[in-house]
């Protein structure tokens, strides 16, 4: 049977995939502890932003429930992804 395709990813600006819940691919490395893929999502997205402010913007993007990749990772207690996220500059934990 063929996959369906569902709907549930958009492509946002910056050309990262987003959910119909408004999580990034950060998010979702972040919130599982995927600390080895953040880093490498982490240093793509910020080789290849447009302005020092594109690079915050998206960094600090929050999901339909206004929460950021670094409040995901905190809440679920992935300490490496938010060590890493704060040395990159994350700044909103809410």
């Amino acid at each position: 049977m063929p996959a369906q395709n569902t709907g549930c990813t958009t492509a946002s600006p910056s050309g990262n995939a987003v959910t119909t819940s408004g999580h990034t691919l950060v998010h979702w490395a972040a919130k599982r502890g995927h600390s080895a893929v953040l880093r490498i999502l982490l240093a793509h997205f910020k080789a290849h932003a447009n302005t020092p402010q594109d690079w915050l913007d998206w960094l600090n993007a929050v999901d339909v429930m206004g929460q950021t990749a670094l409040s995901l990772a905190s809440g679920a207690g992935k300490t490496d992804c938010v060590k890493l996220m704060l040395q990159q500059g994350m700044l909103h934990l809410l």
